[in-house]
Formats: C-alpha cells, sequence, structure tokens
C-alpha cells in the first residue's frame, strides 16, 4: 500500500498514535527539528483562525510566519541562481509557483493523518514545484561536468536510491542540494548513506547488509531507515 492509498483510508486512534509517534522519533536529531515543531503549533493556530474568522485572514497570519517565509526565500533563490543565466525564468516566476503550491499544501495539512510534518511536506512540495517549472520550460537537460570520483559516486548513490532519472543544470545547485540532504540525516541514516557511497556496487546493498551495520535485528528496521533516507535525499535533490 503506497503512502498516498494510506492517507485516504479510515484512520483509527490506535494508528493515529503510531504516526503522531513515527514522526515525533523520525525527527528527533534533526537540525530543524525545532522549526518543524514550532510550524506545527503555527498551523493549528492557523486552522482556528479559518473557523473564527476567515481563510483570507488565516493565511495572511501564516504568510507571515518566518519559517515560511524563509524556507520559500532559500528555494527561489536556490534555483533562481542556477539558472538565471540559462533560461528567461525571472525570480518572480519561481516565488509566484512556490506561493502556490504553498497555499495547497497548508490548505490540505491533516497532521493527525500525515507521516511527514508541514515543514517537510512544504520543502518537499517547493522543489518540486520549481523542477516542474523548469520541466515546462525544457531546462532538464544534463550539464553536469564533475571531476571528484567521491562526487560522482554521490550522484549515482542519488539517482540508484531514489530509483529516479538524473538531470540538474550544474554543479552549484547539486552541491547545495546534497550538502542539506546529508544534514538531515541522523546517525544512523548516515552510517546507511555512508554504507552506499563508499560500497563498489551499490545495487548489491541489502537490508541484510544494513542490518549488519547498525547491528538491526529485523530487517523492517532497515526497510524503515532506507525509506526515510529517500524521502530526505528525494526532498533536497533537484532534478
Amino acid at each position: 500500500m503506497t503512502n498516498a492509498t494510506k492517507l485516504i483510508t479510515p484512520v483509527s486512534e490506535r494508528n493515529i498514535h503510531d504516526i503522531k509517534t513515527e514522526r515525533e522519533q523520525r525527527i528527533k536529531n534533526h537540525s530543524k527539528k525545532n522549526a518543524k515543531l514550532m510550524l506545527e503549533n503555527v498551523w493549528k493556530r492557523f486552522s482556528l483562525l479559518r473557523i473564527e474568522e476567515n481563510e483570507d485572514a488565516a493565511f495572511t497570519y501564516i504568510f507571515k510566519n518566518t519559517i515560511i517565509t524563509g524556507l520559500i526565500k532559500r528555494t527561489v533563490k536556490r534555483y533562481y541562481s542556477a539558472w538565471k543565466k540559462n533560461s528567461r525564468l525571472s525570480e518572480h516566476d519561481f516565488e509566484s509557483v512556490v506561493y502556490e503550491k504553498a497555499w495547497k499544501i497548508i490548505s490540505d495539512y491533516s497532521p493527525q493523518y500525515q507521516q511527514w510534518y508541514l515543514y517537510e511536506q512544504l520543502q518537499n512540495g517547493f522543489n518540486q514545484a520549481c523542477k516542474m517549472l523548469l520541466r515546462t520550460e525544457g531546462l532538464t537537460k544534463d550539464r553536469n561536468t564533475h571531476k571528484q570520483n567521491a562526487y560522482h559516486k554521490s550522484l549515482n548513490l542519488y539517482a540508484e536510491v531514489l530509483n529516479d532519472s538524473f538531470s540538474l543544470n550544474d554543479s552549484y545547485v547539486l552541491n547545495d542540494s546534497i550538502n542539506e540532504a546529508v544534514s538531515m540525516l541522523n546517525e544512523d541514516e548516515l552510517k546507511i548513506y555512508n554504507l552506499f557511497l563508499h560500497a563498489d556496487n551499490i545495487k548489491k546493498v541489502t537490508l541484510e547488509n544494513i542490518c549488519q551495520e547498525l547491528n538491526l535485528k529485523h530487517r523492517q528496521q532497515a526497510k524503515r531507515l532506507l525509506d526515510n533516507i529517500r524521502f530526505k535525499l528525494k526532498e533536497c535533490l533537484i532534478l
């Protein structure tokens, strides 16, 4: 069952508790933990304003929040800086699609039923919105010229682990994305990342290898960690 299917399946009180516990455990050592938790409280106030006043008042309130505006500005700056010399897209073009995506994600957010915090969904959604804008402009051709072997291996790791096509404008964007993604990994996830990074053939890295590296007793534990890594890499990597 996919995550999307789970979200539309009836959820019991036990499921809600499990989702809440899993989310809290997952970000326990994240560098952005405080921002993610603070934004949850901001969203609660937003949802109350929608009921007590109206939607316009609620969105005016939440779009003044510095966590959200900071995330928007950083995303827009990263994409615009990477493409301003090679396209006719303006900073406003990126900003427009990001705000549109933010509006939809915030409006649809339901914390008790969803595995990912609002901060994480916004971060992923902003990247996807900018990628879609680039695709509509036909600007996703691969133009990389990387020389370092370790760097090449990082690229392969992203492409292989995510099972996704790899396409990027230049090394500036990729380096920023890799650094951002790796900074989000906790200690166990970083060990798995390095296991892939230093493997002779990452396709041959198995759940058993991960269990052995981390002294895990069950394959499901390894799979859960690997799924977390996949999400973090995918939300930061700019395709």
